[in-house]
């Protein structure tokens, strides 16, 4: 897996633009519009296919950084408290997900996160992180951040969860439709062993079989 800011040039800065506004659309205060995004779309910077986005792009070298606009200034912070910024709304998105039913079980939601995403494998995956780090220290930390950056640390989410309580579900724009629904799909299923994620679970069949 690459980083995410790699990940984001190979998909196309303006694509990922269109997706952020519309995640801001449908979760207001949770996902607020990534300005920064925008300044490098506007000098035409879209990723791996202008040659230029996070990073340069030239054919037989690795990327290299380059400067970004800056639309805001931070402040210093410690290490700690800039991975917490960037790590913490992910796990508190993680966890929304599993209550919800968006996903399974957590080992897909941290296979998805990792394989997909480029989230650090070393830590696991969101779920994984989130239990090691103990939800009660998780929950300070968010309550720390959300009094001081706003709602994308609320952590009603991780409270919630610690005490069984259900989360009250949001209510999101949906698309107007067109034509015809799509056909039914059965409901995700989870792989216990590392045979079925290959394919290889007992009683399955290849192609020489």
């Amino acid at each position: 897996p690459m980083g995410p800011l790699e990940l984001l040039d190979v998909v196309g800065l303006d694509t990922a633009l269109h997706v952020g506004r519309f995640l801001q659309q449908s979760f207001v205060e949770r996902m607020p519009f990534p300005s920064l995004l925008e300044a490098i779309v506007q000098e035409g910077r879209l990723g791996a296919k202008s040659g230029k986005g996070f990073n340069q792009h030239v054919k037989g070298r690795a990327p290299g950084v380059l400067p970004v606009p800056v639309t805001a200034r931070a402040g210093k912070m410690s290490m700690e408290t800039l991975q917490d910024r960037l790590i913490i709304p992910l796990a508190l998105e993680a966890l929304r997900a599993l209550d919800e039913g968006v996903v399974a079980t957590p080992r897909e939601l941290d296979m998805a996160m990792v394989m997909g995403t480029g989230f650090p494998p070393w830590r696991g995956g969101p779920i994984t992180h989130l239990e090691a780090t103990g939800r009660t220290l998780l929950a300070h930390k968010a309550t720390e951040l959300f009094e001081r950056y706003g709602p994308r640390f609320d952590p009603a989410v991780i409270t919630a969860t610690m005490h069984g309580t259900p989360m009250p579900r949001p209510a999101i724009p949906q698309p107007e439709p067109h034509g015809e629904p799509p056909a039914a799909h059965s409901a995700p299923r989870s792989f216990d062993t590392p045979e079925e994620l290959r394919g290889n679970a007992p009683g399955s069949t290849t192609d020489g079989d």
